[in-house]
């Protein structure tokens, strides 16, 4: 007699199951952890100015190679252990730029270029910074180059024709160093970052030239505005420059942050101020599609719309529809759909802002009245300008009631806000000083109003409704903001 076994196939338990889910899950994770170790990024610090448990502002710009409005910025708010900083995050694109912030204003920011996987560590001295450990030359050798790109600071009193030349061929001396001090150490970067900070320094300084030379020229006669034109079109740039950069080969690459700011200062000063008419967007934008095509139109045009002086927009919504098409970048992209949603009719008087005495204002008690508002920061050099403009047409206005000056702090920090609003450096004693409550960029009235760049003004009549543009207060000492805000008050 024969006997046949059936075996029947065996069916794993239910524990079996889910040990191998967990087991490769477990082992997914440890794949991505290791992944995103390789690419983490830690900076570390210590500070000898401040105190053991102050908080410092780590502000993070995921597209350093886009005009810094248009970048995806991340804040975080950290706080020192024992003067020690450290901090550490996943980055998004293959180079970071990332600045830190004391909260008081009291040390100078520390900015950083960083790429996947690098971490950086330094040591604070009475306001001067060393980076030490590993990438420690790197990072002194970028930190240098930006000391050796500021000039603003190096020129005291007006741009007159005696001292013009003299002038225009120091700060070509100070390209000179900057390229020169970055050639020596090419070995210390790749490609994309050294090309990025060739960039940023030589269309960095260029920019500051042209609007020194707009500030500091001040108010002087026409004529006299002529005489600069005449010393500045024949200064011939030296000849070293000019070497240095035909590496530079811009058509339809875009090359770095600062090349915007210096085409846009460029038409500014040729077109506008040497030519002693007035600025224009619509003109700049037109000047912009007839000189330049492909990749490099998109992020010139956002720049200047970041900047526009034309509040109201409807006149530049030809330009912003032309540009959505072409814009392949999300971060313009969003950038130009936003503008799209900004019209005369507002809901910004239904938000509420904290004032001095920390009691929310709701913006619709001013309902009824004309209101100026002015959007700043602490550090913005530009804010800082319109303060003694703004508060001689405060001073002008103080006992008209039907208009009301409302200034607006975006700073991260309250206290540091209370401190520049104490030395009078920004907002007025005649003014509303309000703060965002640290939300910075991201407070929904910022996002209301689509603000991309600092000071920003607007007037706002007595039905609620934006009113058109009026030029920059320093182009003309605010004599067009007047005007306008005349011309409201009498509706």
């Amino acid at each position: 007699m024969k006997f046949h076994l059936k075996v029947s196939p065996r069916i794993p338990d239910k524990f079996y199951i889910m040990k191998k889910i967990i087991l490769n899950a477990i082992l997914f994770a440890l794949y991505i952890g290791a992944a995103h170790a390789q690419q983490k990024i830690t900076i570390e610090g210590i500070y000898s100015s401040l105190k053991k448990s102050d908080t410092v502002l780590v502000q993070i710009y995921n597209h350093p190679e886009l005009p810094p409005t248009v970048h995806l910025i991340e804040c975080q708010n950290i706080v020192l252990a024992n003067n020690k900083l450290k901090f550490s995050f996943i980055p998004k694109t293959a180079i970071t730029h990332i600045e830190v912030l004391p909260k008081d204003g009291s040390l100078p920011s520390l900015s950083l270029y960083l790429e996947k996987g690098k971490s950086s560590s330094f040591s604070e001295q009475k306001g001067k910074y060393e980076f030490i450990r590993e990438n420690a030359k790197q990072y002194n050798i970028v930190h240098h180059l930006q000391e050796l790109s500021t000039i603003s600071n190096n020129f005291e009193g007006y741009f007159k024709p005696e001292n013009l030349e003299k002038i225009l061929t120091k700060i070509d001396s100070s390209i000179v160093r900057a390229l020169n001090f970055l050639s020596e150490n090419r070995s210390a970067f790749n490609i994309s970052l050294y090309n990025l900070l060739k960039s940023n320094a030589f269309y960095g300084i260029q920019s500051q030239k042209d609007n020194l030379l707009m500030k500091k020229a001040g108010r002087q006669p026409d004529s006299t505005i002529l005489v600069l034109k005449k010393i500045y079109q024949e200064h011939r740039i030296i000849p070293e420059i000019s070497r240095k950069i035909q590496t530079d080969k811009l058509q339809n690459k875009f090359i770095g942050s600062n090349f915007p700011l210096y085409v846009y200062g460029k038409y500014r000063l040729d077109s506008c101020f040497f030519s002693l008419k007035p600025f224009s967007d619509a003109k700049y934008l037109d000047y912009v599609n007839q000189k330049y095509s492909g990749k490099l139109l998109v992020p010139l045009s956002v720049y200047a719309l970041v900047y526009q002086k034309s509040k109201s927009k409807d006149n530049l919504k030809p330009y912003i529809n032309r540009l959505i098409p072409l814009a392949e970048d999300p971060f313009y992209k969003d950038f130009l759909n936003g503008l799209n949603q900004v019209y005369y009719e507002s809901n910004i008087l239904n938000y509420s802002l904290t004032d001095q005495n920390n009691r929310k204002i709701n913006l619709n008690n001013f309902l009824g009245k004309t209101i100026v508002f002015d959007f700043w920061y602490t550090g913005c050099g530009n804010c800082r300008e319109l303060t003694p403009i703004l508060s001689k047409i405060e001073e002008d206005y103080k006992d008209n009631k039907e208009v009301v000056f409302l200034s607006i702090s975006i700073d991260k920090f309250k206290q540091r806000w209370l401190n520049s609003v104490s030395t009078h450096q920004y907002g007025s004693t005649l003014s509303t000083n309000l703060y965002t409550s640290g939300n910075g960029n991201a407070d929904p009235i910022i996002k209301e109003l689509n603000i991309q760049g600092f000071p920003t003004m607007f007037i706002i009549d007595k039905r609620g409704h934006l009113t058109p543009n009026f030029n920059d207060l320093r182009d003309d000492n605010g004599q067009d903001f007047i005007n306008k805000l005349e011309r409201v008050l009498k509706q």
